[in-house]
Parts: C-alpha cells; sequence; structure tokens
C-alpha cells in the first residue's frame, strides 16, 4: 500500500539521522586521520543538501498535485453548480434547444409521465 509522505517530518528525521550517524563516526575516522574530520564535514553537508533538494522537489510535486485536485473539484463543482447557482435556475431550456435543436422537446416530453411529480434522467443523444 502506497502511504502519504509527509515530506517534513520525515526528511526532518532523514537529515537528523545523517547528523547522528555521522557523528558516531567521527572519534574513529578523526582518530584514524585527522583530515577525516573536515572530509567528514563536507559530505555532511553535501548529504544534507541533497536531503534538503529531495525535500523541495516533493513539496513542488505534492504542490502541482493539489493544484491539480482542486482544478477537478472546481470543475466538477462548476458542472453541478453553475454560477455556485442551483442547475435548474441557470440551465434554462433555451441552452438546450440551442444546443440540441427543437428536437430535443419531443425527447423530453416522450420521457415524461403524467401524474408523477419526481425528478427523472432525461438521456440526451
Amino acid at each position: 500500500m502506497n502511504r502519504r509522505w509527509d515530506s517534513g517530518t520525515d526528511l526532518k528525521h532523514l537529515g537528523e539521522e545523517i547528523e547522528r550517524s555521522l557523528e558516531s563516526v567521527r572519534p574513529t575516522m578523526a582518530g584514524a586521520d585527522a583530515s577525516l574530520g573536515p572530509a567528514l564535514d563536507t559530505a555532511r553537508r553535501k548529504m544534507l543538501h541533497h536531503v534538503e533538494l529531495l525535500r523541495a522537489r516533493f513539496i513542488h510535486q505534492e504542490t502541482a498535485e493539489n493544484d491539480a485536485l482542486s482544478a477537478k473539484t472546481d470543475q466538477i463543482l462548476n458542472l453541478c453548480y453553475p454560477n455556485k447557482s442551483l442547475q435548474e435556475r441557470e440551465l434554462g431550456i433555451h441552452q438546450f434547444l440551442a444546443r440540441h435543436g427543437p428536437g430535443i422537446l419531443d425527447t423530453i416530453l416522450s420521457s415524461l409521465e403524467p401524474g408523477v411529480f419526481s425528478h427523472i434522467v432525461v438521456e440526451i443523444d
């Protein structure tokens, strides 16, 4: 299963783990050769820099996905509630006549059942 990733928390923990791991090997490395201490610091800076780049890329991707989802949601809401109003108040018969021609009236009339006062779905080809 694909778990949503909390980039701020997970990458913060990754950075902390890198710091802890490198600090745990520092005494051994520095004891072996004095020049390894500065080399370890350089490696640490590079690793943390790359972790930060990953975090920025992840946030950029999440933002793009959220923007796309928001746009789709807005589109669906606009279809359901045109101009933030009920469909029947925004979409009159004249729009259907313009789009489908006068034959649409016959399609609607043939779908009606006298005496039934509930909503019906009329499929238009």
